[in-house]
């Protein structure tokens, strides 16, 4: 006998397998490596404010590539374009996380349809000099995902390193890994203890004169 309330449970039994199923049918984005730079031009060059980096100002032949590359990125017979969709905010203070959520932030053309998308979430500071030989380094954290090949969206970082020379133009290296590096940024625990360690030293070296 049919019942309202049979007829609620069997709907949700159908939406939960539903839901488990496209689970089960997701498919991450494969396990991938790029490296990725510009050519140095200086009217090509990244514009860097203290505030802001912004990567996708380039004319037409002189944008962002990928050189080389493994897995779900394979190393190009010629360089992959990459396009970047807009400037993104970091921060001059080391070890500082700043919110980034940009959608299609970099799309990687794979030579016909280019759907290989980076979605952008946070970017961190790894790296901070100051001055005429200024040197910034990024960890720039999202997700990978292909729609047309229907990979789903997996976590992948870009480490992203950026100098100018004697004030200089500014040049700029990356390095693309699925699933995402650990940032390589000086823990405040580790030097406290080095902090604590040096004073100790010192103490006992007081102690013995």
């Amino acid at each position: 006998m049919f019942t309202f309330k049979n007829v609620l449970c069997m709907t949700a039994l159908a939406v939960t397998a539903i839901a488990g199923s496209n689970a089960a049918n997701a498919t991450p984005f494969p396990n991938a490596t790029a490296s990725i730079g510009i050519n140095t031009y200086a009217s090509y060059a990244p514009t860097v404010t203290s505030t802001t980096v912004d990567l996708s100002t380039y004319a037409t032949g002189h944008n962002p590539v990928i050189y080389s590359g493994t897995g779900g990125l394979a190393s190009p017979a010629t360089p992959q374009a990459v396009t970047v969709a807009s400037l993104f905010n970091y921060s001059t203070t080391v070890g500082t996380t700043v919110s980034n959520a940009i959608s299609n932030f970099m799309t990687f053309s794979d030579g016909s349809t280019g759907t290989d998308v980076f979605n952008l979430t946070s970017v961190e500071t790894t790296a901070y000099v100051g001055g005429s030989n200024q040197s910034i380094g990024l960890y720039l954290l999202g997700t990978l995902s292909d729609t047309t090949a229907g990979l789903s969206a997996t976590a992948t970082s870009i480490t992203l390193t950026l100098n100018n020379n004697n004030g200089g133009p500014f040049t700029f290296s990356a390095t693309l890994s699925d699933p995402p590096t650990t940032p390589a940024v000086p823990e405040p625990a580790s030097m406290l203890l080095l902090g604590a360690g040096l004073a100790g030293l010192g103490i006992a070296r007081r102690r013995k004169v």
